[in-house]
């Protein structure tokens, strides 16, 4: 029986993007919640989304970590090997699953220590982002708008 049945859509998408060169780090959290709802999963708020990053069983370990190219905060995912020898200064919240852990970088810090501080920044950062639907970052333009329609194509194509 595969351990990782059954994956959740942010690591799927992360993944996926990744694969077509699409980002080289992370996704933002509007981009994820986004993307929830455009697969008609959608979700209540940042919370349920944090709680369903924490709580999901993957290969990968899911980090929030600022990034230093579009200045933002995203999820990327890193080998548990990697995280365990090179993130020991990176906090972390526990899951419920035997030795999983959201991890936040030392960038991502000012979020917060508990995961109820960390949902209310991302909150106050993102939360109009994600009620009028731009979400998706260019760094053409330096700024947000709404996923285009090559991104909707890979979203709506992850089962």
């Amino acid at each position: 029986m595969d351990k990782f049945k059954e994956i959740p859509l942010w690591y799927k998408l992360i993944n996926r993007m990744k694969e077509e060169r699409k980002i080289t780090t992370g996704l933002t959290i509007p981009y994820i919640f986004r993307a929830y709802q455009m697969q008609k999963n959608p979700l209540k708020d940042i919370p349920q989304l944090m709680n369903i990053i924490l709580n999901s069983k993957t290969e990968k370990m899911p980090v929030l970590h600022m990034c230093p190219e579009i200045h933002h905060i995203v999820l990327l995912v890193e080998d548990r090997t990697r995280c365990n020898r090179e993130y020991k200064d990176y906090f972390s919240f526990p899951s419920t699953y035997e030795e999983r852990y959201l991890l936040l970088s030392p960038d991502a810090l000012f979020l917060g220590k508990t995961p109820a501080r960390v949902c209310n920044n991302l909150a106050g950062l993102y939360g109009n982002r994600i009620h009028i639907k731009e979400c998706s970052w260019s760094k053409r333009k330096k700024d947000w708008g709404e996923i285009d329609k090559e991104e909707s194509a890979i979203i709506e194509s992850i089962k």
